[in-house]
């Protein structure tokens, strides 16, 4: 829950959602300890949330044209994350289909909650309304609208599912409840998650009477995207909004007293890959309880060419990584994660021949090059201990790159292992043409899905029977097993604002028909008794077991994990 440390004299005049979504105020964690409320004070923050273990977010009065040399003067790893969204006859493939046909199992996700982190929801659509016309909607968070919050949060508006009925029964539903998708991309995951049956269409949701919780998130704020180099016009979120939407559903399953499966259909490369950045750690902890399952997808990196393998042979202490940089390019962000007790340092040579020179191994302290021919700045940071990767990472953000070939020369200071990784941002923040131009399609499994406290989902086209090429591959950089199976995920059929219906391909497509399934599988268990302790690893467990795996592949797989989600199977198995 939030906490509101506003000083005495503006909490009657103050605003709390127009802070935490304006531009004119910059979002900082404050990962020290001692007294935050006076820490607040000092820093001019103005509300306070406190968004997990005990860690506050900041919210400060900022010009912006000050804004980027208030993030680089501030520590790292204090800056919330970016994310971004995984994609832009499954049903039956997935042996969903037969499962909620069958009189003898009769799950259908009754008495089970879908909880969707995404781009909100049309609930208006036919998908989400029961043939009573009351709706699958028990509650919306809307954090874009300015009204009354959630009780315990300080921004956005939430509507009840009384209130979504009474404009369901409406002439202008949006004058009752005014939350819509302006994407759809949270609209078409619903509806493949629990969506009503149109049979027309040929559309089915894996759980259709199952409910939804939705909470469209905010976007990110300009002044952090431009930290990341996000290109204009990307959909971006912020990590703390996705941390409190999930506090959200979570008290709102509880208050229900129903169990709850948590989609997250979103990517960030921004972290080690090895299931330690501290979101994927919460996520794993939420998801350890009884009657929750958290499902994620494994993103649609393995064909971006965006991330590149290392490997400095023996005898040399250097590696040259080419990268292309796209015309137009606002910028690029990259890392370079380093295991111990590997120490390594940077240069960076532009496409003219004119370099950096090696940037000196200081710790956690932001350094600058100009390219003056270019009109290039070069930032670089050192964190010779990350404590999530319990390595060296390398930050590199270029601004205003020229286009053409660009060089990053890793020197190794120490080496031992003298293997490393760097990761590009994900597809949507970067032009296409921005790549390494000898990438690895492993490993590319994004974040929040590298933490093996959740169920990840890559994707299949179940129609030539072969992996989807931008599924993201295993396994993590410490070798864990993901993903951890694959659903089909090519030209799904699903609902699109506006009472459309539409096709979409991606591993969101494959993580929601996951969660439906999921769903069922909390049905069978919890609500109706026959396994009352199930959460995301028992789930996971379930799957694994009933997955179809090919004859002449080696299981568990980079690309196939355990094998395709095959629901009739695992009842079969139980």
């Amino acid at each position: 829950m939030d906490i509101d440390l506003r000083q005495e004299d503006l909490n009657e005049e103050l605003n709390c959602h127009y802070v935490i979504t304006s531009e004119d105020y910059v979002d900082i964690y404050y990962r020290m300890k001692g007294n935050i409320e006076e820490a607040a004070k000092q820093s001019g923050a103005v509300c306070v949330q406190d968004i997990v273990d005990g860690i506050p977010l900041f919210h400060i009065k900022m010009e912006p044209e000050d804004c980027q040399e208030f993030y680089f003067n501030s520590e790292y790893l204090a800056l919330p994350n970016l994310y971004g969204l995984s994609s832009i006859s499954s049903i039956e493939a997935a042996g969903i289909g037969p499962v909620i046909k069958s009189e003898s199992l009769a799950v259908t996700g009754n008495g089970v909650l879908v909880g969707i982190i995404d781009t909100g929801i049309d609930y208006t659509h036919e998908a989400f309304i029961y043939e009573d016309n009351t709706s699958k909607v028990v509650n919306i968070w809307d954090q874009t609208l300015a009204g009354s919050p959630p009780e315990g949060f300080l921004y956005g508006t939430e509507y009840s599912q009384e209130q979504i009925n009474e404009a369901l029964q409406s002439e202008d539903p949006l004058s009752i409840v005014p939350s819509t998708d302006e994407i759809g991309h949270g609209t078409f995951l619903a509806g493949l998650a629990a969506g009503r049956p149109k049979r027309s269409e040929k559309f089915q949701g894996a759980a259709p009477d199952a409910d939804l919780i939705v909470v469209k998130l905010k976007q990110a704020k300009k002044c952090i995207k431009d930290f990341f180099q996000v290109k204009d016009g990307a959909i971006a979120y912020e990590t703390n909004d996705i941390y409190q939407a999930t506090k959200y559903i979570l008290a709102v399953a509880k208050k229900f007293k129903k169990p709850i499966v948590i989609l997250y259909a979103f990517a960030s490369s921004d972290g080690p890959h090895n299931g330690k950045s501290k979101f994927e750690e919460f996520l794993a902890q939420q998801g350890d309880s009884i009657g929750v399952v958290i499902i994620t997808s494994a993103g649609n990196e393995a064909n971006t060419d965006h991330h590149y393998r290392g490997i400095i042979p023996d005898g040399e202490n250097k590696d040259k990584v080419e990268m292309n940089v796209a015309e137009n390019e606002k910028g690029v962000f990259l890392n370079a994660w380093i295991p111990l007790p590997d120490k390594f340092s940077i240069e960076i040579i532009s496409p003219t021949g004119n370099t950096t020179g090696i940037f000196p191994l200081k710790s956690r302290t932001w350094q600058d090059y100009t390219f003056a021919l270019e009109g290039t700045m070069v930032h670089v940071h050192y964190d010779l201990l990350d404590e999530r990767a319990g390595g060296e990472i390398i930050t590199v953000i270029i601004n205003k790159p020229s286009a053409g070939l660009w060089t990053l020369v890793i020197h190794g200071e120490t080496v031992i292992n003298g293997v490393f990784d760097i990761y590009l941002p994900t597809k949507g923040f970067i032009e296409d043409d921005t790549i390494f131009l000898k990438p690895d399609p492993n490993i590319t499994v994004v974040i929040p899905s590298t933490n093996p406290g959740t169920i990840t989902v890559g994707a299949y086209n179940e129609v030539i029977n072969s992996i989807y090429f931008s599924s993201g591959r295993g396994y993590t950089r410490e070798n864990r097993v993901k993903p951890d199976i694959v659903a089909p995920g090519v030209n799904a059929v699903g609902p699109y604002p506006n009472n459309q219906y539409g096709v979409m391909s991606g591993t969101s497509v494959s993580s929601a028909i996951t969660a439906g399934a999921s769903a069922l599988i909390l049905e069978w268990g919890i609500v109706k008794g026959n396994d009352l302790s199930i959460n995301t690893t028992a789930t996971k467990a379930y799957l694994v077991r009933g997955a179809n795996r090919k004859k002449g592949l080696k299981y568990p797989n980079r690309e196939w994990g355990f094998g395709e989600l095959d629901l009739l199977n695992t009842f079969k198995e139980l």
